[in-house]
This record gives C-alpha cells, sequence and structure tokens, in this order.
C-alpha cells in the first residue's frame, strides 16, 4: 500500500492498528542530510579516501557511524579518531546548525501523543546523540525516556537498538517508522512492521525489496495510516 495522505480527524477513529510507534530520526523526523554528508566528505578528506559520489554518501545517512567509515575505507585503527572529528565539525564546525526539524514533524507527534499512542526513537546515533536531538528541537516530551540509540557491544545495524526499544514496550502492537536500508533490515530481523518514509533518505530500489507494511510519499500521511 503506497499513500500519499490526506486530512484525518482523530474524533472519528477506530481503534488504531499500532499503539507503539518507533521513529527514525534523520530523514524522517529531521533533514540532517546536508551536514551528515558534509561531515563524511571532511572525514575522507583528512584521512586521504577518495571521495564517494553524493549518492553513496547520502545511503549512508541512517547507519551507524563506526560502520559508516568502515564502508568508507577507514581503518579500525583511526576510527576512534575519525569519530573524534566527525563530532567536532557536527559540535563545533556548524553540523548541527544546519539541522532542521522536518516541516511538520512537531505538529504530527503532538496529534499522535494526543491519540494516546505511546512514541519512542530508535536511531543509528549514540543513544546520547538522540537525546540531545529530540531535546534541541523540543519534542522530547513526546518520548520520555524512551530513546533508543546505538551502543558499543552493537553490531553495523539498528537491530540492537530496535531490540531494546521493543522489550521496553511489551504488550503494545509496535511499528517501526523510517526512511532507509537499516530501518528496514532492523524491522525484518526482529519481525517488526515498517512503514516506509519514501520522503526521506533511503535507496529506493533496494527498500522496495524489503518487507513494509506501506509506503508514504509525505509525513502528514504517517498520521493518516496510524490513525485511521
Amino acid at each position: 500500500m503506497r499513500l500519499t495522505g490526506a486530512q484525518h480527524n482523530p474524533t472519528a477513529m477506530a481503534t488504531p492498528r499500532f499503539d507503539a510507534l518507533l521513529f527514525d530520526l534523520d530523514g524522517t523526523l529531521v533533514d540532517s542530510a546536508e551536514p551528515i554528508v558534509a561531515g563524511l566528505r571532511l572525514v575522507c578528506s583528512r584521512w586521504q579516501r577518495p571521495e564517494p559520489s553524493e549518492a553513496e554518501l547520502r545511503s549512508l545517512i541512517g547507519v551507524p557511524l563506526d560502520a559508516s567509515f568502515a564502508s568508507l575505507g577507514i581503518t579500525a585503527v583511526d576510527i576512534p579518531a575519525a569519530r573524534d572529528c566527525y563530532r567536532r565539525f557536527w559540535n563545533e564546525g556548524g553540523g548541527r546548525e544546519r539541522t532542521r526539524l522536518m516541516a511538520g514533524a512537531a505538529e504530527l507527534l503532538a496529534a499522535l501523543d494526543s491519540a494516546g499512542l505511546t512514541l519512542a526513537v530508535v536511531t543509528a546515533k549514540v543513544t546520547a546523540g538522540g537525546y540531545q536531538t529530540v531535546r534541541r528541537f523540543a519534542i522530547a516530551d513526546h518520548f520520555g525516556d524512551r530513546v533508543f540509540g546505538h551502543e558499543p557491544a552493537d553490531g553495523p545495524g539498528k537491530e540492537g537498538a530496535l531490540r531494546r526499544a521493543l522489550a521496553s514496550l511489551p504488550n503494545h502492537r509496535h511499528l517501526l517508522i523510517g526512511d532507509a536500508l537499516p530501518d528496514a533490515e532492523a524491522a525484518a530481523r526482529c519481525d517488526t512492521p515498517f512503514l516506509w518514509c519514501r520522503y526521506g533518505y533511503g535507496q529506493a530500489q533496494r527498500l522496495q525489496a524489503l518487507p513494509h507494511v506501506a509506503s508514504i510519499e509525505r509525513l502528514a500521511a504517517i498520521a493518516d495510516f496510524c490513525l485511521s
């Protein structure tokens, strides 16, 4: 099912099919492509790695940072220094300031929260970075302590973060909402329904082949899908 979105009347809704919505950040709620790509380019330059194409760099959005560096040819020995370089750029070089909340995201989360749905974040950022992001954009109250990020013991994808989110919300009907390959892969491994946000940064050809309950073209259509 592919949705473009429509106006929704919350007072007329039936019981939602999902009652715990697990949101990705980058490309789903947050527009961060330009600074992430710039930070990855900086690392490639500092370590004299061949610069990938724009499309190749965008495909790494949503991938945990260390795994992104490894795919760019940064050796395991150099990854800690590359991580520090990237985070200095992010915190001091303007990366954070060039990140924006997607238009309509605050209103969407408020509507879903008001409808009684439980909201959580599942992100490839480290957990502290996930909390910093939701606080910066004043959406933290919708998530409470339910921000699940990448931890040192996790593998290269988002499966670890998703499994922690699922374990923290037993007896719920979960839906993972995201835009990128790591979201779809984690959902498939955890047997969790996945809503594909086509407006994000994901690679459509590869995502099309992975299980998803529906795909949407606009952020506002998340409410149409989840509240109808």
